[in-house]
């Protein structure tokens, strides 16, 4: 059985004050949060008996290998995963609305914004700490290598592909080897830390600003005091409130759980497997994620100002100006990729079979270990790239108020949301003057939509008879609706190639960047 609960707790309250010209406003809402979620059904293990033809026990068919009790692989978690995710957040904020005059009101206050750790009280959860990696320890992975000699930018039989131990390499091993950690080379979870950060608290591993204050200020202006035009504006800060997403790839990570892989065995090798002599098959761990820091909130600078007017005709006719701008608070980086990427395959000894070896034998920062993702946070310098968006966008509308049975109205958009859609450490080691990285990553975002006309109408029909029976039938009836047109969203095409060989599948020649599109703005 597992549960899945969901607590709240939650506390608000707001005062308000009047005195004189001056509208006090002040409040304080504050949440704490638990949430439980079972991670791993899969914790019981798992037999693998399908065919394999380096399986030196497999017979061909894998139900002849199951009645036999010979398996491929038998896959078991060394722990369930059932993560109890706490959290604390906290706001305030205080306002005063000031008459200054019959016809203008200013408005202006601050709120401000704690947001508290995310932790666990489960033991579920792990991180790479960095001063807790020993270079003695780092485990060597097998390395491909082909039996005839071949050099990596020459296609290798698949009869002729083999393993070695760097350390070895005169025994050829079978080239399921290739990417696994050489037995007793060295620590699988070298430099993992499980349950939180030294210092911190069980499962936590980064916290927040601790304080952030947001200012805002408006005003409303009535321009001759007959209510029939006015100018309004307002501009302020707003920091976005933290999702627990970057929390959550510490949960279930190693050592605090991962799998346990014996390859080509039988049913006597995992009933005995203290004295059978087996090694557990350990590959480097995909992605883990580094913490340690103060990371700072999401945040936007927003800005209105819109003049409105009375017409005639019970219309009221708007024309406003909406801007923002979006940073993010940081970024997450792979500080394990390989050195000096761009080109590299451009050495033969980066490949095998003319294509590029897998990532994780290239990695020498802390080799033996996969992707290690880290915080770079804003406030530290680390802003390229961090504006995510520029709103810049002209609304209109015309709205007639109901009269004789009608009311309708028109709004129109027209709108430019362009940022950086991501980041890429090795475009800019491509081109530090940062023009390839441009062209890559800025451009619009999900919020470009250039033209948003939306329509609405309401028309009360009219009675057309006094017959009882039929007045009662199609009386009191109305038509309305809305009609909305808008500009889709950018789109981002993407290329690939089923052609082989490392001149077509990544002719840059730098790993983790593969094909990309040319846009030629020639039709198909």
């Amino acid at each position: 059985p597992a549960g899945n609960r969901n607590l709240r707790w939650s506390f608000a309250n707001n005062l308000s004050w009047t005195r004189g010209r001056h509208s006090f406003k002040f409040g304080v809402s504050t949440e704490w949060a638990s949430k439980t979620e079972p991670l791993s059904p899969n914790y019981r293990g798992n037999y693998n008996f399908g065919h394999d033809a380096q399986n030196p026990l497999n017979t061909g068919n894998g139900y002849a290998n199951a009645l036999l009790g010979n398996f491929s692989t038998y896959t078991e978690l060394t722990d369930r995963v059932d993560r109890d995710r706490r959290h604390w957040h906290t706001e305030g904020f205080a306002q005063d609305s000031w008459r200054v005059k019959s016809n203008f009101t200013l408005d202006y206050g601050v709120r401000f914004t704690y947001t508290g750790a995310y932790y666990d009280t489960r033991k579920s959860t792990a991180g790479f700490y960095e001063p807790n990696w020993q270079a003695s320890l780092a485990p060597r992975l097998y390395q491909p290598t082909c039996a005839n000699n071949n050099p990596g930018n020459v296609a290798c039989p698949a009869s002729q592909q083999r393993a070695i131990d760097p350390a070895n390499p005169g025994t050829l091993l079978p080239s399921v080897y290739v990417g696994n950690l050489v037995p007793g080379s060295g620590v699988l979870t070298n430099g993992m830390v499980a349950d939180g950060y030294p210092g911190r608290r069980g499962g936590e591993y980064f916290d927040f600003t601790p304080f952030a204050a947001a200012p805002r200020i408006g005003f409303a202006w009535d321009i001759k005091g007959d209510g029939r035009q006015a100018l309004r504006a307002s501009t302020g800060i707003f920091y976005a409130i933290p999702t627990r997403g970057q929390w959550e790839g510490f949960v279930g990570q190693p050592p605090s759980a991962f799998n346990r892989v014996v390859q080509w065995g039988s049913f006597s090798d995992i009933e005995n497997f203290a004295t059978s002599g087996r090694n557990f098959v350990e590959t480097p761990f995909n992605t883990q994620n580094a913490g340690g820091e103060t990371r700072s909130l999401d945040k936007s600078y927003n800005l209105n100002v819109a003049y409105q007017r009375e017409v005639g005709f019970n219309t009221t006719a708007e024309v406003a100006y909406v801007g923002s701008w979006t940073y993010a608070g940081g970024r997450t980086e792979d500080i394990n990729r390989p050195v000096n990427s761009v080109f590299m395959l451009a050495n033969p000894n980066n490949l095998f079979n003319n294509n590029a070896k897998a990532t994780n034998l290239l990695r020498t920062n802390y080799p033996g270990m996969g992707a290690i993702q880290k915080w770079f946070d804003a406030a530290d310098g680390h802003n390229v790239n961090n504006n995510t968006l520029r709103y810049h966008s002209m609304q209109t509308s015309v709205q007639r108020r109901m009269t004789r049975g009608l009311a309708m109205g028109a709004a129109y958009t027209l709108a430019k949301g362009w940022g950086w859609n991501g980041y890429d450490p090795i475009l800019l080691e491509a081109d530090p003057s940062g023009g390839l990285n441009r062209l890559f990553n800025w451009g619009p975002t999900a919020d470009n939509r250039v033209h948003n006309l939306n329509i609405n109408y309401s028309y009360n029909i009219p009675t057309v008879t006094d017959m009882a029976v039929v007045k009662w039938l199609v009386s009191d009836w109305q038509l309305s609706g809305v009609t909305r047109f808008m500009s889709g969203q950018a789109t981002q095409p993407s290329c690939s190639t089923t052609t082989t060989g490392i001149a077509n599948t990544n002719p840059t020649l730098t790993p983790g960047i593969t094909a990309r599109c040319v846009y030629t703005g020639e039709p198909l």
